[in-house]
């Protein structure tokens, strides 16, 4: 059996037979996006594996990619959409750090995008980095949404650059401690809203949006100035249900920022005071902190969903984010 992909226009009903099609090359590309041929299921449930696998590669696919689709408002959007314009503009030489025109983004842009009109599948690649059709397809989607003359990055700059050693040395305490406060809160947000936009028949299914709403509680932990061997700040919180708010509110992020060697020895017990339910067992996480790189709400988000989609079957093994 072959199930072939139509194009735009191609075809006048979702589900079309046609036996007039060769079952080998050259297959009428000017009518089809793509298409894969297979034997045709026989066992007991064999449609029903058949169709999750099929599922399961391609939510794969898009989950490493972080492609899912979101709302043009959502801060997972806001760091995509910096992160391909960088790349784009770029173009292997050195990337924009602050901001960009949105009309030189939107000419490049539209350059791609003709390309990918006339093409069955388009990648380009400058050096490190890579973008394709579905990434100028979204892109060109999201810069209708967005005002204003310049694409600005989403994060602030580094304010101690100088004498730095490590990526985090450029970071003062106070703007490590603010910009993580925004990342956990963007990433509650961006998760909320794939789970609403891509799973919403089970999103009560999955671990974390099923004590939704949440509040997060933690510590920012900041090594001292001169650590010679330290190679990062880090974070430790919880997620909580918060019964004071609406499903819809903006999550509340309540962190303490403290300093090497001046870390509270209550910590983990604080964190740990609720009493645990049969459905959410209070867990502490304790990570290291990204801060200055790309799409860090989106790695968060990303990290906590597929957490969520392998533990009830929609993912058969864990995937790894490549940075």
């Amino acid at each position: 059996m072959t199930i072939a992909q139509a194009r735009e226009g191609a075809m006048d009903a979702d589900l079309v037979v046609r036996p007039d099609l060769p079952p080998q090359e050259p297959f009428p590309w000017a009518q089809f996006h793509d298409y894969q041929s297979f034997a045709v299921p026989q066992e007991k449930l064999a449609r029903w594996v058949w169709a999750r696998n099929r599922l399961r590669e391609r939510l794969a696919r898009q989950v490493k990619n972080r492609a899912l689709p979101v709302d043009p408002t959502s801060p997972l959007a806001a760091e995509r959409t910096w992160f391909l314009a960088r790349q784009i503009m770029a173009q292997g030489r050195a990337r924009p750090r602050r901001e960009i025109s949105l009309d030189d983004l939107r000419r490049e842009v539209d350059e791609l995008m003709a390309q990918v009109k006339t093409t069955r599948w388009s990648r380009w690649q400058w050096g490190a980095d890579t973008v394709d059709s579905a990434d100028i397809r979204w892109l060109h989607a999201q810069l209708q949404h967005l005002p204003g003359d310049t694409l600005a990055n989403p994060r602030p700059p580094a304010d101690r650059p100088e004498g730095a050693r490590y990526l985090w040395q450029t970071y003062s305490p106070e703007l490590t401690f603010s910009i993580t406060q925004d990342v956990i809160r963007d990433a509650l947000i961006g998760y909320r809203g794939l789970v609403q936009r891509n799973f919403p028949r089970f999103g009560a299914a999955l671990g974390l949006y099923s004590i939704f709403p949440v509040r997060a509680e933690g510590l920012v932990i900041m090594p001292e100035r001169d650590a010679t061997e330290a190679y990062g700040a880090s974070v430790a919180y919880t997620l909580r249900h918060d019964v004071g708010s609406r499903a819809q509110d903006v999550p509340a992020v309540e962190f303490d920022l403290a300093e090497e060697p001046n870390v509270p020895g209550s910590l983990w017990g604080r964190l740990q005071e609720e009493q645990a339910s049969v459905f959410h067992r209070p867990a502490i996480h304790h990570e290291g902190l990204s801060t200055g790189l790309e799409r860090q709400a989106t790695n968060l988000a990303y990290s906590w969903l597929i957490r969520d989609l392998k533990a009830v079957g929609w993912l058969e093994r864990s995937v790894t984010l490549p940075e």
